[in-house]
C-alpha cells in the first residue's frame, strides 16, 4: 500500500510538470505585422456629423466639432503583398471648427482630419492630414503623415459628398434653409 501511495505521489509530481510544459509551449503570441508601400482605396463612405448642427447666418456657438460615422473605405489594391482589399474600420478623432456657421465649412481649409484605420491581420494606420480644400463636389485632403502600416508623409484624399448635402450646405452657407447636423459622403479615395 505504501509503495502505491509513494508510486502515485511521484507520478502526480512528475505529471504536473510535464503537462504545464506541454500545454505552456503551445501558447505563442504573433506580432501583428506592419505593411510598407502604398496602398489606395477607391471606395470612401461616412456619415459626418456636426455637433451641434451647422446654422445658417451667424454663428451660435465658437465651438463645434466634426466626427464620422459609419465610415467605410474599400477598393483598396496595392503594389505590396498581402495588403489588404478593405478596412475592418475607419475611425475619425474629433475635428474642431471654428464656429456652428456653415461658412465653417468653406473655411475648413486649415482644419485637416485625422482618421485611424484598421485593417485586417496588418497594423493600423494613424493618418493625420494637415491640410483641407474645397472641390467642386467635396474637400480634398492632404499633407497626410501616416504611422503604422503604409507609413508615409505624403498621403492625400479626394472627399465626394452626396448632392443633397451639397444642396443643403450651399443653401446654408446663402442664410437660408434648416440647419445642418450632418452630410453624407458618398464616394471618394484614399492613398497612403
Amino acid at each position: 500500500m505504501r509503495l502505491v501511495r509513494t508510486c502515485l505521489t511521484v507520478a502526480v509530481a512528475i505529471a504536473i510538470p510535464v503537462t504545464l510544459f506541454t500545454f505552456g509551449a503551445g501558447v505563442a503570441s504573433a506580432k501583428t505585422p506592419t505593411l510598407k508601400g502604398t496602398i489606395t482605396c477607391t471606395s470612401f463612405t461616412a456619415t459626418v456629423n456636426f455637433n451641434p448642427p451647422l446654422v445658417p447666418g451667424s454663428a451660435t456657438s465658437k465651438k463645434d466639432t466634426e466626427t464620422s460615422s459609419g465610415s467605410t473605405l474599400g477598393g483598396c489594391t496595392s503594389s505590396t503583398t498581402g495588403a489588404p482589399a478593405s478596412a475592418v474600420s475607419v475611425a475619425q478623432k474629433t475635428t474642431k471648427l471654428k464656429s456652428n456657421a456653415c461658412s465653417a465649412l468653406s473655411s475648413a481649409s486649415d482644419t485637416g482630419a485625422s482618421f485611424t484605420i484598421d485593417w485586417p491581420g496588418i497594423k493600423a494606420s494613424k493618418v493625420k492630414f494637415t491640410g483641407a480644400g474645397t472641390t467642386s463636389t467635396g474637400y480634398s485632403l492632404s499633407g497626410g503623415i501616416v504611422k503604422g502600416s503604409f507609413a508615409t508623409t505624403s498621403a492625400s484624399a479626394n472627399i465626394v459628398i452626396a448632392q443633397d448635402s451639397i444642396n443643403a450646405i450651399s443653401a446654408c452657407d446663402q442664410d437660408e434653409g434648416p440647419s445642418i447636423p450632418s452630410i453624407t459622403i458618398s464616394g471618394g479615395s484614399m492613398t497612403l
